[in-house]
């Protein structure tokens, strides 16, 4: 008999028992065709709201997102109006600011998230059930932000999930040491990125920058309850067609399950899943569990 389901929230903490995820097939595009026809502005700029709206932890005022896309104001307007009407955007009308409702920030994590990335859970549920942990990927989101595309169930006594579109800061866990590695900051705006995260038990600046030397030698990332208390999360990162670091794929147990010399083998597990997206667009949907040598950064 399985437990009860118990959420990670953003700041690591562990709430009360949430709602399962949703198949991420719901959402997923279909294959990218030459573009014929002339692009609709409005709909170019609706889509460019809702990923900005997505992308901020607060409401803002229609000016404020008119500056930031360089979008007329009127238009602006107009599109966040009709985004109103059509129930994708709250709006305050004492205060006079728009949000992203709930249910469209969980379709919108999934929105400009490739389809073949999306047709890498079934390999995830393979890796789960092999390494006994629950797997989540995460996209990096257009500001400071990491977005949950998809997790999979817990092959575990009891459950562990996040909704999709959860969203943490960039920087944060194993998933962030990935992406402060990717990101090529500086040690100035690490540093300052850093002191505002929020973790269980947050690590010494001077040991997370460490950290980041031997993700940058090992090519994956380790957090030890750091972010999450009593569990242990290993992350490696997920490039896109283009090469780029945009997702990152991560593997969470209870840390009584965990020690040292798992991590080298999980770690490729990831590694090799991450690699299925750029090995092919167009692939089986035969789940595989396969293992690789993980790669060093370059």
């Amino acid at each position: 008999m399985r437990g009860t389901a118990t959420q990670i929230s953003s700041r690591g903490r562990l709430p009360h028992p949430a709602a399962p995820f949703k198949s991420a097939n719901a959402f997923a595009k279909p294959a990218i065709r030459p573009m014929r026809g002339k692009r609709v502005g409005a709909v170019v700029n609706a889509f460019e709201i809702l990923r900005h709206l997505d992308g901020e932890d607060t409401a803002l005022r229609a000016t404020e997102i008119a500056r930031d896309l360089r979008i007329n104001p009127s238009t602006c307007f107009n599109v966040l109006q009709t985004l109103v009407t059509e129930g994708a955007v709250g709006f305050d009308p004492a205060k006079k600011l728009y949000r992203l409702v709930d249910e469209w920030r969980q379709a919108i994590s999934c929105i400009g998230t490739k389809a073949e990335v999306l047709t890498l859970k079934p390999e995830a549920e393979c890796l789960a059930r092999k390494h006994q942990s629950f797997i989540t990927l995460w996209r990096r989101a257009a500001s400071d932000r990491l977005v949950l595309v998809f997790s999979t169930d817990t092959p575990l006594p009891f459950e562990v999930r996040m909704p999709p579109g959860s969203r943490v800061p960039l920087f944060v866990g194993s998933a962030g040491r990935v992406m402060a590695v990717a990101s090529g900051v500086s040690e100035r705006e690490l540093r300052a990125s850093f002191e505002r995260l929020r973790w269980d038990r947050p690590p010494p600046f001077e040991i997370y920058a460490r950290e980041l030397a031997a993700v940058r030698q090992k090519g994956w990332a380790l957090d030890r309850e750091n972010f999450a208390r009593g569990f242990v999360t290993i992350s490696a990162p997920v490039r896109d067609a283009a090469g780029q670091v945009r997702y990152a794929c991560s593997a969470t147990m209870p840390s009584f399950r965990w020690n040292e010399t798992l991590s080298p083998a999980i770690a490729a597990d990831l590694l090799e899943l991450g690699h299925s997206l750029s090995r092919t667009a167009t692939r089986s949907a035969t789940p595989r569990c396969v293992t690789t040598r993980p790669e060093a950064y370059p």
